[in-house]
């Protein structure tokens, strides 16, 4: 019979640095469909100065921002033959295995969702190639997304696009001024993300696992975001925020099941999320390419699109 393990459920597991949860945080749903509102961007009015004493102001009517979403299932499935469950450490051990194996599945999944909601919808977001100096675009895309609300502002990508950045000699230049001595280009590999962030004046750089972010045929190589990261504390209609990842469980987010396979003969461990991403204000990202090694490739032209809400 089936058995729901909370035990397995709160197992943390190791992962090589998704991001996806940071973009997009969790937000839990009462049911798998329904309605979402949130906080959406309005454009700046105009100030009246022709009102004549006591006649009314002209109001101009906010509407609520809502849309829909349908929470789907994400399981995966492991088994253990019973003849290898004591080479696995005894059954405890065989299970947690499993659990473990599962969450990371469903994690690498919504990381895959992550970079298509981002990098892969490029003609949705406000973007432009670096050309000459990626300090002077990193300006332009931090004025950008800081126009449209508050929050901590992030670089994010892939670990070896982002890696590249400390090699930059405009970058290593910067850092010289901000208390990192660079003597050497082999010292940049010691340089931490927290510096590397100090010296690009954001408040976090979120390198993401390079397979996932620099895409199926490094399709996004040399592609870098710039965004205000969502405050999973605080709801979507209460503040403008890039997006979340809306999931519906009861408790918690994974839901672990194991039992005993009689067809199959093994222990069987299934492990499952309902969610379903949503970008809700792609205004707060902007994304940045041509980050190459040395910035030695550069267009002729500079492409901005203006993201729609």
């Amino acid at each position: 019979m089936r058995t729901r393990r909370p035990d397995l459920e709160a197992l943390p597991f190791k992962s090589p640095g998704f991001i996806a949860g940071q973009l997009f945080p969790f937000f839990q749903a009462a049911q798998k469909t329904g309605t979402l509102y949130f906080d959406d961007i309005v454009s700046d009015g105009t100030a009246e100065t022709t009102r004549s004493l006591a006649a009314a102001a002209t109001a101009s009517r906010i509407d609520s921002a809502s849309t829909s979403f349908t929470c789907a299932e994400i399981i995966k499935r492991y088994k253990i033959d019973d003849s290898e469950i004591l080479l696995r450490g005894g059954l405890d051990a065989a299970q947690a295995k499993m659990a473990r194996h599962g969450k990371r599945a469903i994690m690498d999944y919504l990381e895959a969702k992550a970079v298509a909601a981002t990098f892969g919808d490029l003609a949705s977001f406000s973007n432009r190639d670096i050309l000459t100096s990626f300090l002077q675009a990193l300006d332009v895309a931090k004025e950008a997304v800081q126009d449209y609300g508050d929050g901590k502002v992030a670089v994010f990508g892939a670990q070896s696009v982002i890696s590249r950045l400390k090699r930059y000699d405009e970058v290593v230049d910067r850092m010289k001024h901000t208390g990192v001595l660079v003597r050497d280009i082999r010292d940049v590999r010691s340089i931490s993300n927290e510096q590397l962030a100090a010296a690009l004046d954001v408040d976090m750089i979120l390198p993401g696992p390079s397979t996932p972010w620099l895409g199926s045929g490094s399709a996004y190589d040399g592609y870098v975001g710039v965004c205000l990261l969502p405050d999973e504390n605080v709801d979507p209609d209460e503040a403008v925020q890039l997006g979340r990842t809306i999931v519906y469980e009861e408790d918690g987010l994974y839901r672990v099941e194991t039992y005993y396979s009689d067809d199959l003969i093994s222990e069987v461990c299934d492990t499952r999320v309902w969610a379903n991403m949503l970008a809700l204000n792609k205004e707060c990202c902007y994304i940045l390419r041509g980050v190459d090694e040395e910035n030695t490739v550069t267009t002729t032209t500079t492409t901005t699109t203006t993201a729609a809400g």
